[in-house]
């Protein structure tokens, strides 16, 4: 009787951990769903972390991490950057900082 019960005990043990790896695949792969896939656009040509650096620099505290325009218009993002390259270039007031901005842009895109 004994030997009947450790059966039937061992039976659905290896049930239930068939079902729990099932699950554990199966949630892995709602979780592939759910992420969403990494913009590709934070390295749209080499020369952008420079820029990126002098963005950091000239319009923080709004457009950086924790800024008040950054959910809207994050300079950390070069495709943001590339299509609002006009009304950045005209808020710099360094010559040096426009010509960086305008050497990347005539850099070919990845």
């Amino acid at each position: 009787m004994r030997f009947a019960f450790y059966v039937l005990l061992f039976l659905m043990v290896q049930g239930c951990a068939k079902g729990v790896q099932k699950s554990a695949a199966e949630n892995t792969q709602t979780k592939a769903e759910i992420i969403p896939a990494p913009m590709p656009t934070q390295s749209l040509a080499k020369g952008f972390e420079p820029v990126k650096k002098m963005l950091s620099a000239n319009c923080s505290p709004c457009h950086i991490p924790g800024g008040k325009m950054y959910e809207r218009l994050p300079f950390d993002n070069a495709e943001i950057v590339r299509t609002h390259s006009a009304g950045i270039a005209g808020r710099l007031n360094k010559p040096e900082n426009k010509k960086l901005l305008e050497d990347w842009l005539s850099e070919p895109q990845l």
